[in-house]
């Protein structure tokens, strides 16, 4: 594979050309070990023996994988990794088994080429046992939860809680609420992990093991679990990174502030947006989670945003989620922890650290620093997300960068500030090389919450988290293009404003999508994929509009009608099995003469791009009309603008070209295109094309803005202009 650089906020490959590095995030099954889906019952007792071998896919069925996605021309793959895959047995002991079946899987895909890879330390609420997936469940021990008591104590919200563990059917009468698991970002579990993640010598300085505060504890065994992975890279296949396929590394998916910034944790701020089901304020999940009931909120949410639609008393059995003193003796025993003797056994850390106690007379508890996550003596500034930010998560990617620039000056380093937030100002500084690029993260959300697409009208989910609308009204978009180019804009303004503070790097978009369940799953059954069409096309246009490189959550190939991506109810594999075997979709090889005008041409640097058309492999893609869409592999110049419409069958580009006779080499699907049936008229220049590998060679004949269009005729012909 091609060595890749970085300048002017743009990949470029090694004759100086722009690249756009299109793929997937291949494969979220790697959430769970193999066998398990986020709607079984965790067995705490059996947790640490687990494997995750056999994800992200079985190592026979890679090759076909693969090369289904290089039959898209994707020519990169996010490559989503827990924790806990690594480090699930205890501190510091690494399945080798695993890292190896990676090193396998890898080196297969580099084996078949044109692929390049990117590592992904995948999270999501933290933990499995948390509702989400990422860290082993030996860190909510670290921290002194028990984590088989967090339904009672609503410390999280499990998808195995709403399922039947003898029928393995959700309960008919309390099924399992779309999107339910992102509330976990505000329960008691996720959002004291985080808070101890990235600030617990501020927050929590009595929380020590072995006498390292649980901050710097936490950090280093995560960064060092990825550490040892790719230490064993290098070891046990070396090739894969001499060969340019395993290119680069993320910070953290999703990093999340947790309680940082909290203004007052006896309310629920207003800034939050999303509130669905029971809704406690901060202190109310610190009093549920020692085992007092407490009636608290209950929203549902609705066009207009959250709506409060009643209260419910939660905790009526007054379990404590904290380990007791008999349980975590044996814990600590097990994992050879010594805590200090500060740190009180069956007691929430928070009310250890005085933020609230339990009165006296009364008995209730009640609050003694409603403002201790936003204000502390010896920090002079008000800590909001902004500080969260520029100050913890900024150390946190200062340990991550030196950690992994000290094992490699090769290794891009894609830096991921939490969602919809601007990154940390470190342009200018050495914490940005010229190795570096910026994840961004980008789904609509009314689509993911009502799992229905609204071509007609969107809101500015971007500037609205911005808070750059004073009135909500401002930011609605509506009308079907105004709805595109709303979306467009939205990631353009999320580059702008990440390399304001970072400086010409280029960005990521390492997960993009939408799900694919819409309309209560109708699509399955009818086979009428148009929303889901057009909610890809939105995207589609929005990325080849500011030509974005991207993966798009996600490829799974586990995927299935009945539990979706098998977490969560998460329902977003571009791919399904289950389509793969009813589909019958074959494309076109060259009929006809190509006119005299248009070269053929066969190179071998097309041949490692995508695949021939008659190994291609299309069965199975889910709105492929829009999914398989036409894009630049490397252009000659600047990129200006492009745009591919999949119901008229048209295709423009815009590039502003630097020399002349020079090469921007195109992938136009012959799914969309047969260009013997199709007008191509340029600027300037000529027309080479490879049917083989579906591949334009444009050289333009004059130096500034050129463009290209493709559109489809009826006449079996194909005419330059």
């Amino acid at each position: 594979m091609d060595r890749i650089t970085i300048k002017d906020g743009q990949f470029y490959d090694s004759r100086g050309r722009v690249i756009q590095l299109r793929g997937v995030n291949f494969d979220p099954s790697v959430k769970t070990p193999y066998g398990i889906r986020s709607a079984d019952r965790i067995d705490f007792e059996t947790v640490d023996d687990v494997s995750f071998v056999g994800h992200p896919v079985p190592l026979p069925e890679v090759e076909d994988h693969i090369n289904r996605l290089k039959s898209l021309g994707f020519n990169m793959i996010r490559f989503p990794i827990t924790w806990e895959s690594l480090e699930h047995k205890g501190p510091r002991e690494y399945d080798y088994q695993y890292m190896d079946y990676l090193i396998n899987v890898l080196s297969k895909i580099e084996e078949i080429g044109g692929i390049y890879v990117y590592l992904d330390p995948h999270q999501d609420v933290w933990s499995r046992a948390s509702g989400g997936s990422g860290a082993p469940i030996w860190t909510l021990y670290s921290a002194g939860f028990n984590p088989s008591r967090f339904y009672e104590t609503h410390a999280a919200i499990l998808h195995s809680d709403y399922v039947n563990q003898h029928s393995k059917e959700e309960f008919v009468e309390n099924p399992y609420p779309k999107m339910l698991w992102t509330t976990n970002y505000y329960k008691l579990a996720c959002q004291t992990m985080f808070t101890l993640f990235f600030a617990g010598n501020i927050f929590a300085p009595k929380c020590e093991i072995n006498g390292q505060n649980l901050q710097s504890y936490l950090q280093d065994h995560f960064i060092d679990a990825f550490i040892e992975l790719y230490e064993r890279i290098i070891e046990k296949a070396p090739h894969l990174i001499q060969n340019n396929c395993v290119i680069g590394i993320e910070t953290i998916n999703e990093p999340n502030e947790g309680l940082i910034g909290t203004p007052d944790i006896g309310e629920v701020p207003e800034s939050r947006l999303l509130r669905l089901g029971g809704t406690p304020s901060a202190f109310q999940s610190f009093i549920l989670g020692e085992g007092y009931e407490t009636e608290v909120d209950m929203y549902k949410i609705t066009s207009f945003g959250p709506k409060k639609y009643g209260k419910r008393v939660l905790n009526q059995k007054h379990e404590n989620c904290w380990l007791t003193g008999e349980e975590r003796d044996r814990i600590d025993k097990l994992y050879g922890w010594h805590r200090n003797d500060e740190w009180k056994a069956h007691t929430c850390i928070w009310r250890l650290h005085e933020v609230w106690e339990i009165d006296h007379e009364s008995g209730n508890p009640k609050i003694l620093k409603p403002k201790y996550f936003c204000e502390q003596d010896d920090i002079p500034k008000t800590i909001d997300d902004r500080y969260f930010i520029e100050v913890f998560f900024r150390d946190y990617y200062i340990n991550f960068f030196k950690k992994i620039r000290k094992l490699s000056q090769e290794l891009i380093v894609i830096l991921q500030a939490p969602v919809f937030r601007m990154p940390p100002s470190i342009k200018g500084t050495n914490l940005v090389d010229d190795r570096v690029a910026c994840a961004g993260h980008f789904y609509d959300g009314y689509t993911i919450m009502f799992k229905k697409w609204s071509g007609l009208f969107t809101i500015d989910t971007y500037g609205m988290v911005c808070k750059k609308y004073s009135n909500p009204v401002s930011s609605l978009a509506l009308g079907t293009n105004n709805v595109k180019n709303c979306i467009k804009q939205q990631l353009y303004e999320m580059q702008i404003d990440a390399q304001k503070n970072l400086g010409l790097i280029p960005m990521i978009f390492t997960e993009i999508g939408a799900p694919y369940d819409l309309d209560d799953k109708k699509a399955y059954s009818t086979g009428d994929y148009t929303s889901q069409i057009s909610a890809i096309d939105a995207i589609g246009h929005a990325l080849e509009g500011n030509n974005f490189s991207f993966s798009m959550w996600c490829y799974n190939h586990e995927n299935n009608t009945k539990w979706g991506d098998n977490w969560n109810n998460e329902d977003f594999s571009v791919w399904s099995n289950e389509k793969h075997k009813k589909d019958n979709i074959e494309v076109k090889i060259l009929s006809g003469n190509m006119p005299n005008s248009v070269k053929l041409m066969k190179e071998t640097e097309a041949i490692r791009f995508g695949l021939p058309v008659d190994k291609l492999d299309l069965c199975g893609f889910r709105a492929l009309d829009s999914l398989l869409r036409p894009f630049p592999i490397s252009i000659d110049g600047e990129f200006l603008t492009a745009e591919f419409n999949h119901k008229k069958k048209t295709y423009h580009l815009e590039i502003k070209t630097k020399n002349i006779n020079n090469e921007t080499k195109i992938y136009v699907p012959r799914y969309h295109f047969e260009l013997e049936c199709c007008v191509i008229s340029t600027t300037s220049g000529e027309i080479h094309y490879d049917p083989d590998h579906q591949i334009i060679a444009w050289k333009s004949a004059s130096v500034g803005k050129n463009t290209l269009r493709i559109s489809k005729r009826n006449k079996s012909a194909c005419v330059i202009c």
